[in-house]
C-alpha cells in the first residue's frame, strides 16, 4: 500500500538556443500557456523556459529510449526509486506491448494486470514496481519512434480525457524539443 502523493514533474530540457519559425513559436506559446510556463524568445529563437513545473496527480514518470531491440530507461522521476537508469526491456519478450505502441502511439490502461496489451509485462515490470495503471505515449522524431514516456499510477485508475490530452501534450512538447 503505497501512499498516494502528488508529484511535481520538472521539465528543464531546453538548455540552448534553438532556431524556430513563426508558426512553431505560436504552437510553443500555446503549449507553454497550457502548461503554465513562460518561453523566452530572443531574435526569433527560443532561449529557455523559465518556469517549467507541471503538477500531475500521478506517482511516477519515466522516459525510455526506443531501439529495434527494446527500450532502455533514460529518466525516472519517483521519490522511492526502485528502477535503475539503464534498465532494459526486450522487445521480443513483450511483443503485445510493443506492437500496441507501434500501432496506436499511446496506451491508456486502467488495470495493467488484465489489459491484453500490458499483462505480459505484469510479473516482470509492473508488479515489482507497484504499477497498477498507466498512460504511455510514443515520442516520434522524423516520423519514427524515438522514445516512450510513461505516466504510472500505483492504484487502479480510470484516466480522464483531460489527463490523456495533457500527457499527450507533454509527449508532443518533448518531441518538439528533441527534434
Amino acid at each position: 500500500n503505497h501512499p498516494k502523493e502528488r508529484m511535481v514533474f520538472m521539465i528543464n530540457i531546453i538548455k540552448q538556443e534553438i532556431p524556430i519559425d513563426e508558426s512553431l513559436k505560436k504552437k510553443l506559446e500555446f503549449i507553454c500557456d497550457f502548461c503554465n510556463t513562460t518561453p523566452t524568445f530572443i531574435n526569433g529563437s527560443i532561449r529557455k523556459i523559465d518556469k517549467s513545473n507541471l503538477l500531475l496527480d500521478i506517482d511516477k514518470v519515466s522516459i525510455w529510449k526506443y531501439s529495434n531491440n527494446g527500450i532502455i530507461l533514460e529518466y525516472n522521476h519517483f521519490n522511492d526509486i526502485k528502477m535503475i537508469v539503464g534498465q532494459f526491456i526486450n522487445k521480443n519478450d513483450y511483443p503485445k506491448y510493443f506492437e500496441s505502441m507501434i500501432k496506436y502511439d499511446s496506451l491508456v490502461v486502467s488495470d495493467v494486470e488484465i489489459n491484453s496489451n500490458t499483462s505480459e509485462l505484469y510479473e516482470h515490470y509492473f508488479k515489482p514496481n507497484g504499477v497498477k495503471s498507466l498512460i504511455d505515449h510514443v515520442i516520434k522524431i522524423n516520423g519514427k519512434i524515438d522514445r516512450i514516456i510513461c505516466f504510472e499510477q500505483f492504484f487502479r485508475r480510470t484516466w480522464t480525457e483531460d489527463e490523456i490530452r495533457f500527457t499527450k501534450t507533454i509527449a508532443n512538447y518533448l518531441a518538439l524539443i528533441i527534434e
